[in-house]
């Protein structure tokens, strides 16, 4: 039981520390995309798509859940504590920069020409860049603090995560 306990923990870390990167990772338009491409329940997805998860209101007490779970699950060592926090705040730093270019997209409204959509585009992948420059250093450093069989499992994860796109 308690391998599995560490292999839910340590899945979870990489899911936390990956929602910030993932959060933009829509395409062209990202999270402000309209149209088609937005979403809309298609696919089996929610009402509002990719979109409507990352700019609502629970974006934040989605990401605290996640940053509780492996709290309670995860066996750091004082070290790795300290490595865990750090990537905490730069998560939650970068999900104040996703909410922020949320309230700008929508203060803008729905891009009607061509270049409002590429703006659009602009912002979504100028926020989302930055996220990933915030949180990647405490990622590192959490990553490198981390034993061997915790490393193996974020890097499996990753890999297993993302299997279908090769």
């Amino acid at each position: 039981m308690k391998r599995r306990t560490l292999i839910i923990s340590i899945s979870s870390l990489g899911a936390v520390a990956l929602v910030a990167v993932m959060l933009f990772a829509a395409g062209p338009g990202g999270a402000f995309a309209h149209g088609r491409w937005a979403g809309g329940g298609g696919w089996g997805g929610p009402p509002g798509g990719h979109a409507a998860r990352i700019c609502s209101e629970r974006r934040d007490a989605r990401l605290d859940d996640a940053i509780r779970f492996v709290e309670a699950f995860a066996s750091f060592t004082p070290e790795q504590t300290g490595s865990w926090n750090a990537l905490t705040a730069a998560v939650k730093s970068g999900s104040a920069k996703i909410g922020q270019a949320c309230d700008t997209a929508e203060a803008e409204g729905r891009p009607s020409q061509a270049p409002q959509h590429l703006a659009r585009a602009e912002l979504a992948l100028t926020t989302a860049l930055g996220v990933v420059q915030e949180v990647k250093p405490a990622f590192v450093d959490l990553y490198g603090k981390l034993n061997d069989e915790q490393r193996a499992r974020i890097d499996e994860l990753l890999d297993r995560k993302h299997r279908y796109r090769r």
